[in-house]
């Protein structure tokens, strides 16, 4: 990973080069491709936005022995001519780039010339090794000091079981409905294909483990599942699954480019499904950030003022989760997770100031009442808003640890159906599953696009396990 001193040069630094043209390049674990101007020297190649640009964007390593291929037309490089291949060896391992020239007297010259550097001769195309790093932006950042990961899913890494995988299977046997509709048993077996295990393409290495979640909302007719560990096994694994879904390229991105400004320690993948048929994608970031960062995270103008001042006031320094829905109906929606510490009704009054702030309904007294009854077990609750361009979206206050009594009574504050109410009961006597969060939640009408349940509701967020090695 080049460190940010390193990309401040410019290309009349760099003259006299050995080459320089313009092209197409590819690289890391999500594949998109970018227009790049390129300027080999001293075994070097940088690459810029424009050949007017003041830092670089990276650069590539050609030392002596570097793989370089010529896969002109091939399915790596879109079938498109003048293209090649650089297997450049970096700290983390081996990374594959793919480089497009515009014209065929830029790629000779180009391609001869990185070959000279590597001091050997032409070869024919060979097998391409993919990569099997994440990008540069996301590498893992130094670890955080004990109690830094107060966010509401990473802590789970306390209650590490060998269950997960073999419980995905298990929690869904919960929920019938799920295997009655073709499409959606498909689109949730492609989400579980595509998560990283012991024995899968990019194995999980010692010490990294992925966690398992499923938040079920009281008429167990909306389902959130979530896995979500370690960036370097998590990445590949999630943007594969988000390409084969058919998210937009540019929305694959904004994961890379947003993770170089929170630079998260955990990363996560999520898909709702509900009894209507719907379906959505989110990804999510946890760890302990300056809320400095939301500013850049959100596109939603005046609403980022008004939460602003609400932070403010309540005298909130960091968010501890930010996630974004990737689903190509429009508007794309953003949540942030904030901590509320101190006194209880110093909490309360920061939940009510914030549903009244935002455009919510206030908050039912039965489930006021629950929140405003806790003892001094419950130190914290967790703040979560969701906000597009047209608005504040979504809220959701809730409970970390319960105990099934709280569980069950904000279920019954919502007169959750006793047909449901039994399959939370099962779900809590299940030894192979824990109780995480429950939460109090409200989507504003017309937001729910037909599938997601709008106005109030409880949702109860399950553990049931991690894959670890």
């Amino acid at each position: 990973m080049p460190i940010m001193n390193e990309l401040n040069v410019c290309v009349a630094q760099l003259q006299p080069s050995e080459f320089q043209c313009w092209g197409e390049k590819v690289g890391g674990s999500i594949r998109t491709w970018k227009k790049r101007y390129f300027v080999l020297k001293d075994r070097r190649i940088w690459y810029f936005s424009s050949c007017k640009d003041k830092a670089a964007k990276g650069y590539i390593d050609v030392p002596v022995g570097t793989e370089v291929n010529d896969v002109s037309g091939a399915k790596i490089a879109k079938h498109k001519p003048f293209a090649m291949t650089i297997n450049s060896k970096g700290p983390k391992g081996y990374r594959l780039f793919v480089i497009i020239c515009d014209n065929e007297t830029d790629f000779k010259n180009f391609f001869e010339h990185i070959k000279a550097q590597t001091h050997e001769q032409k070869v024919p195309v060979s097998r391409i090794i993919p990569t099997s790093i994440v990008p540069s932006s996301m590498i893992q950042t130094p670890s955080l000091q004990p109690g830094a990961l107060l966010n509401i899913d990473a802590n789970i890494a306390n209650y590490i079981t060998s269950d997960g995988r073999k419980n995905l299977e298990h929690v869904k046997n919960y929920f019938n409905w799920i295997d009655s509709d073709d499409n959606l048993t498909k689109y949730w077996k492609y989400w579980t294909d595509n998560l990283p295990t012991k024995t899968s393409k990019q194995p999980l290495l010692k010490g990294e483990a992925v966690h398992y979640t499923i938040s079920v909302s009281s008429k167990a007719d909306h389902l959130k599942w979530r896995a979500f560990g370690n960036q370097r096994p998590m990445i590949n694994p999630m943007a594969n699954f988000f390409i084969g879904v058919g998210v937009q390229q540019e929305e694959i991105e904004r994961i890379d480019e947003f993770g170089s400004l929170v630079r998260p320690q955990i990363i996560g993948s999520m898909i709702e499904i509900t009894k209507n048929f719907g379906m959505s994608e989110n990804w999510f970031f946890a760890g302990r950030f300056d809320i400095s960062l939301i500013r850049q995270l959100s596109e939603d103008g005046n609403f980022t003022d008004r939460l602003f001042e609400w932070l403010a006031e309540s005298h909130i320094t960091e968010f501890c989760q930010f996630g974004r829905e990737v689903n190509e109906n429009p508007p794309v929606q953003s949540t942030f997770h904030f901590l509320i510490e101190g006194e209880m009704s110093s909490r309360v009054n920061k939940l009510l100031r914030a549903t009244q702030k935002f455009g919510f309904p206030p908050i039912p007294n039965p489930i006021l009442n629950i929140f405003k009854g806790l003892n001094q077990y419950y130190t914290y609750f967790v703040f979560g808003v969701t906000l597009c361009n047209q608005g504040f979206v979504r809220f959701s206050a809730m409970i970390a640890d319960p105990t099934d009594d709280v569980v069950l009574s904000l279920l019954d504050a919502v007169r959750v159906p006793q047909e449901t109410r039994k399959i939370h009961l099962s779900l809590l006597k299940d030894h192979t599953i824990s109780v995480r969060y429950v939460e109090y939640s409200y989507l504003k009408n017309g937001c729910g696009r037909g599938t997601f349940n709008e106005g109030s509701d409880v949702y109860v967020q399950y553990y049931f396990g991690s894959d670890a090695q």
